[in-house]
């Protein structure tokens, strides 16, 4: 399957949807999300945080067990792992 990586400045929602796009939602769709699967880790939400006053995101390593990532929007987690797992492979 092949992605587009260009970014059409005409619809800035091009780049949303493919982030969105290779994201996999966990769970059977009838009950709230248990979260989702990106590149080898499971993506979670773990709602709002009041000492911090905002929303936190976890990502776990499905094959270490260890949460790698904490970002605040979905969106900049992805870019965390995708950073990390670009430069390890460089």
């Amino acid at each position: 399957m092949e992605h587009k990586t260009s970014i059409n400045h005409e619809n800035g929602n091009d780049a949303n949807r493919l982030l969105a796009a290779a994201c996999r939602r966990i769970g059977d769709g009838k009950t709230t999300a248990k979260g989702y699967l990106y590149r080898g880790f499971e993506i979670r939400n773990h709602g709002y945080y009041p000492p911090d006053k905002c929303i936190w995101w976890e990502a776990v390593d499905l094959k270490t067990g260890c949460a790698d990532f904490h970002e605040h929007t979905k969106r900049d987690i992805i870019k965390s792992i995708d950073r990390a797992l670009d430069a390890s492979c460089s």
